[in-house]
């Protein structure tokens, strides 16, 4: 690859997953997730948009189901990230691939509890006894190897 512009987050996201394998990916176009659905866009990556996050982490749920398949589910910070616990606790309880790809405040301000919008005190913290696996990318340069870890 030549060295070009820099990539921003959301469309190393979106070109991770497609390398990955991922044909389809669900998920909320939450106001921190809106990166990610442009780097969808941007590549031509099919992203399925639901109305609630636990719709579409059942989307993904059932979308692995079918195929046979890792799924991902793109989800916004805080609230939204936090409403996908049913679906996800259901796909790591029946040993179905989801992957859930979530947005996160800026890193600069994680920790600092500066009341940013939908600011968890441990985002990471709430899915860890319930899934396999969790990482935070502390920059764009890190999302390939985290999600291909976590594929």
């Amino acid at each position: 690859m030549s060295a070009g512009p820099k990539q921003l987050g959301g469309e190393v996201v979106a070109r991770s997953l497609a390398a990955l394998g991922a044909d389809t990916v669900f998920g909320l176009p939450g106001v921190h997730a809106l990166a990610m659905w442009e780097g969808l866009r941007r590549i031509g990556l099919r992203g399925v948009g639901l109305r609630t996050e636990l719709s579409a982490t059942f989307a993904a749920d059932g979308w692995s189901r079918v195929t046979g398949r890792p799924v991902p589910v793109l989800l916004s910070t805080g609230p939204g990230a936090l409403n996908s616990l049913t679906g996800i606790m259901e796909a790591a309880s029946s040993h179905v691939p989801v992957v859930a790809v979530i947005s996160q405040i800026p890193s600069r301000e994680l920790g600092r509890h500066g009341g940013w919008l939908h600011e968890l005190p441990d985002q990471l913290g709430s899915f860890a006894p319930l899934v396999k696996w969790t990482a935070r990318a502390r920059s764009a340069e890190a999302v390939p190897g985290i999600l291909a870890e976590a594929w």
